[in-house]
């Protein structure tokens, strides 16, 4: 996946940290309609993906956040989430204006916090996640640069 390692344009890279995925995902298929390198158009597929993927993974509003902060963790308060957030404690990012949760931030911050899990309310079933196959560079390339609008993906958990 050598394509990963051109930089991406200066002005998508920028709109991409902004969190301006909406206008970075013009001006990635304004390049596509150009003829560029075979490599940077590679790199520019992929870089629509991520963001694809981010915007998915990243999908929890901060209201659904604190609601769902308050039926995971017993006693939880509105100063103990302000201190996570001023800490860079909880996953979020700001996509297209949007403050969005990480859909495993919960997780993710009794992972980083182990006094919480003392505090949890539905602890979770003790498994370990792997992807569903195994896929070499090419066919993982393939995969994730294929534009499909059924994105499910499954693990299978033992």
């Amino acid at each position: 996946m050598i394509f990963l390692s051109v930089p991406l344009p200066e002005d998508i890279d920028r709109l991409v940290k902004q969190g301006r995925f909406r206008d970075a995902r013009t001006v990635v298929d304004s390049y596509l309609s150009m003829d560029i390198p075979d490599l940077l158009r590679k790199r520019l597929k992929y870089e629509n993906e991520r963001m694809f993927r981010l915007k998915h993974e990243y999908s929890i509003s901060a209201k659904k956040a604190v609601t769902m902060l308050k039926k995971s963790i017993v006693d939880v308060t509105r100063p103990e989430i302000e201190k996570w957030h001023r800490n860079g404690a909880l996953d979020l990012m700001n996509i297209n204006g949007h403050k969005l949760y990480f859909s495993r931030f919960v997780d993710n911050l009794i992972f980083a916090r182990p006094k919480l899990a003392q505090r949890r309310v539905n602890k979770p079933e003790n498994k370990t996640c792997r992807p569903s196959s195994s896929n070499t560079d090419s066919n993982e390339f393939r995969r994730v640069t294929t534009i499909s609008h059924n994105r499910k993906h499954k693990a299978i958990c033992a």
